[in-house]
């Protein structure tokens, strides 16, 4: 829906003053119809323009409007609006541009539609089982009641309202058993009640019309002794009649009235001539003129004359509409105009002046209302009035009203803190306001601006962040909204957006600057943060990658995030509880060898950051291998030099100490050691420690005895025991059998310090020397060594021998198991024993 004044401002706007200007309107050109054709109300100024829309639709899509008709000062229309076979009838507030239904779902056609000329009252007429009912609305407050209902002693026949909707004028229709007559009524709507102002005997009213003074009344009377009805002006207040004239031989059906009372149209008919309607407009200045215009077709007649009295425009429901002049003659181009197709039930339009476009601005100690002159409707502009409304209650009262050539008003009348709507309205010669003006708003009140996203305080990974909020304005509107420098979108439901660049690291400011329509600002400041930095991962244990000897490891790190703090922590894939100090502690089960330490740290916006250690853990400690001396040998007694070799697999070999003292050794764990062999029992201790602290020991025990070389030759008895020749008692002999050499068992043990002894009994020979035990019998190759069953050659026949009585052994045999080394001369066939055995070489 729309205003036809708002539609045609602005081009009238714009070519008004090229229209005035230069010539003063003719009369057509201030002349308008209005008309409606489907759910549209049309608008037709008499100049030849074409037409304009006033208000579109009207009521639901399946209606159409049959009827209109609107108030005196062109802002009211009543339309009756058919729709699927049903009535209703639908005001149009064109001040408010609104539309709202008096009363829906008609089964009959109503009729008689009328319309107060002020547009505060409404009536209509229904059908209903029981009879007519008249209903009479109230559009200001909005309130329909029967307008019979309070009318007990009679039937009310019509009703007409006066100019300024006081006073309702209605015939009401009296008497029993047939003999009916009219008197005529009056109803004051201000004090609620009602008067008859005819008698029986003053005859019978069919219609009537107030005239513009709200005070008299032009009406139709049949006098009791007269057969056609006359025309009469009657006056409310003194009840006295005037006698205005009769057309012979017709009827009265219809009248109208111009704005000044001067001039009258009349509708009559012949009851002995059926079928005509005969037009007349008459002029009560001076004598009273009657003057034919036409005859149309018979029918629900529509009559109206122009306010000036100048033109007449009718119809009947069987013919098109016609315009005639008010000497008499047809005005056939005036008629073109109206016939055009969908003006149906045309009626003349006072227009109200077109509104004015208004602006405002507050100063310092007053506000400034300007306007530019309003274009005229049907009558000139005479002035102008300014509203003023407090925000936002839009309860408006009159301020000012100032003459047509003025059109500025400063108003310091009201607080200079608060903030006022004001609208203006023009008014013409008749006294007729337009709408209103556009209405402006003198704001003080900055706008609001919040964020609502993102929550302040919240950090991001990437610096692109879009920004969210709402600005709100209740006074003049939001009109734009600046992020950052930068204009945001901004929707009509206040909502705004804007992707900003965050700038640095950490905090950043976003600042939205709000400005409203009458440039009033606020500001809001947003903080947000910014972190595209992964947290900072520092191992603290171990500190470097190295060796450990500890199986249960404590693994400590630090991760630090400047930004937007930890958010997730995990050691080789295990989840660890994030820790406000930072500090993190975890103890591990470590395995022999390398074991890596992978560890991850995320931020809260999900920067990631990565880190691999490892360390290696070595729990075996060093394997030492001695070459020489060995463990529980005897040595003779001589300077000489222990050696050996330690490996170490893991961490490294620290130290290497021997009886306490650091000893050298090579890189790959090999060593030599000055040692003295001392007589007796040697004891010495090595210790080797890694780099993490793992020691091994050795420990060994070494004798120092004194040389004893023996050398026996085969066949001889001469025996040489360090250099010191002496005789035996039986020469040793190589076994024909086995091709071993015997040698007899005493001379070889008891100079080494052994002891022999022979168990004739068992023939068993038992050789003992310190904690050597060796048992042989006579015979058996079988031996017992310190316990243990051990064989005495490869060759089965190899055993002790008796020879002349005395007992020979199994040199190498012998030799072996008590500590000698033996050599063989085969030129000298010489044996040479040497004690001991160990080579120190």
């Amino acid at each position: 829906m729309k205003k036809i004044f708002v539609l045609l401002f602005v081009c009238v706007f714009l070519f008004g003053t090229l229209l005035y200007g230069f010539a003063k309107p003719q009369i057509n050109e201030q002349k308008w119809i209005i008309s409606g054709a489907g759910r549209t109300i049309y608008l037709l100024k008499l100049d030849g323009s074409d037409r304009e829309v006033l208000f579109e639709n009207v009521a639901d899509e399946k209606s159409h409007i049959e009827v209109l008709t609107n108030s005196y000062n062109g802002k009211i229309i009543l339309c009756k609006v058919v729709s699927m076979a049903k009535f209703s009838y639908w005001l149009v507030d064109l001040d408010q541009n609104e539309q709202y239904p008096i009363i829906e779902d008609l089964k009959f056609r109503p009729s008689n539609t009328i319309l107060s000329k002020d547009g505060g009252l409404a009536s209509f007429t229904t059908s209903e089982k029981v009879g007519m009912k008249i209903w009479i609305y109230d559009v200001k407050a909005k309130v329909l009641k029967e307008f019979g209902e309070s009318v007990s002693d009679g039937i009310v026949r019509f009703v007409r309202f006066s100019y300024n909707g006081k006073f309702a004028l209605y015939s009401k229709m009296k008497g029993t058993n047939r003999k009916y007559y009219s008197i005529l009524c009056l109803r004051d709507f201000e004090k609620n009640r009602d008067y008859e102002l005819t008698t029986r005997e003053d005859g019978d009213f069919d219609i009537g019309e107030f005239y513009f003074d709200n005070e008299n009344i032009l009406l139709t009377r049949i006098l009791p002794d007269e057969d056609y009805n006359s025309l009469w002006d009657f006056n409310i207040r003194t009840k006295r009649f005037t006698y205005v004239m009769q057309i012979t031989e017709e009827f009265i059906s219809a009248i109208s009235i111009s704005r000044d009372g001067n001039s009258i149209a009349l509708c009559s008919y012949n009851p002995a001539k059926p079928g005509k309607n005969f037009f007349w407009t008459m002029n009560k200045k001076g004598a009273y003129n009657l003057t034919y215009i036409n005859d149309i077709p018979s029918g629900m007649i529509g009559l109206r004359i122009s306010h000036d009295g100048k033109y007449l425009l009718y119809s009947t429901e069987n013919s098109p509409t016609y315009i005639s002049n008010m000497d008499g003659t047809f005005n056939e181009e005036l008629s073109d105009l109206v016939t055009l197709p969908n003006l149906k039930d045309a009626m003349w339009y006072n227009h109200p002046p077109y509104p004015p476009l208004v602006k405002a601005r507050a100063l310092e100690n007053a506000n400034e209302i300007t306007w530019e002159s309003a274009i005229p409707g049907t009558y000139p502009i005479s002035g102008y009035k300014v509203y003023r409304s407090p925000f936002p209650a839009k309860n408006y009262v009159l301020l000012f009203s100032t003459s047509s050539t003025e059109n500025e008003y400063m108003d310091s009348q009201g607080s200079m803190s608060e903030n006022y709507y004001y609208l203006v309205r023009a008014f013409d010669e008749d006294g007729t306001e337009s709408i209103p003006s556009n209405e402006v708003l003198v704001d003080k009140s900055p706008p609001r601006i919040l964020f609502t996203s993102p929550s302040p305080g919240t950090w991001f990974k990437t610096s692109q962040v879009l920004i969210e909020g709402i600005g709100e304005d209740l006074e003049s509107g939001v009109d734009r909204v600046l992020i950052n420098g930068v204009l945001s979108n901004l929707n009509k439901n206040g909502t705004f957006s804007l992707t900003s660049s965050l700038q640095t690291e950490g905090e950043n400011i976003i600042t939205g600057i709000i400005y409203d329509k009458s440039n009033n600002s606020s500001q809001a400041n947003l903080l947000i943060n910014l972190d595209t930095l992964p947290p900072q991962i520092n191992t603290t244990s171990p500190l470097m990658r190295g060796f450990t000897n500890l199986i249960d490891f404590d693994m400590s790190f630090t991760v630090l995030d400047g930004g937007s703090g930890v958010k997730k922590v995990t050691l080789n894939e295990e989840m660890l509880e994030p820790k406000t100090t930072n500090q993190y502690s975890h103890s591990l089960k470590l395995t022999e060898g390398r074991n890596n330490f992978h560890i991850t740290a995320e931020d809260a916006v999900g920067n990631h950051s990565e880190t691999t250690s490892y360390i290696d853990l070595d729990s075996t400690p060093p394997l030492i291998e001695l070459t020489f001396p060995q463990d529980k040998t005897e040595l003779y007694t001589v300077d000489t030099s222990a050696r050996g070799k330690i490996t170490e697999s893991g961490s490294g070999l620290e130290s290497l100490t021997w009886n306490k003292k650091d000893i050298p050794f090579e890189t790959d764990g090999s060593f030599l050691i000055p040692i003295h062999i001392l007589p007796g029992n040697n004891v010495f201790t090595l210790i080797a420690t890694d780099k993490v602290g793992n020691k091994a020991q050795k420990m060994i025990q070494v004798k120092g005895v004194q040389k004893i070389i023996v050398q026996l030759t085969i066949g001889s008895t001469s025996i040489v025991v360090n250099n010191k020749e002496s005789k035996i008692d039986a020469p040793p002999f190589i076994q024909e059998e086995s091709k071993r050499t015997m040698v007899p068992a005493r001379f070889v043990v008891e100079p080494i310090g052994g002891s022999i002894a022979f168990d004739t009994a068992n023939q068993k020979v038992t050789i003992l020397r310190e904690e050597n035990r060796i048992e042989l019998w006579i015979g058996k190759n079988m031996a017992i060594v310190n316990g243990k069953y051990v064989a005495i050659d490869s060759i089965p026949s190899l055993s002790p021998l008796i020879v002349e009585g005395r007992t020979f052994l199994p040199l190498r045999f012998v030799a072996d198991n008590i500590g000698f080394k033996v050599s063989w001369d085969p030129l000298l066939h010489q044996i040479k024993l040497v004690f001991p055995k160990n080579d120190l070489n």
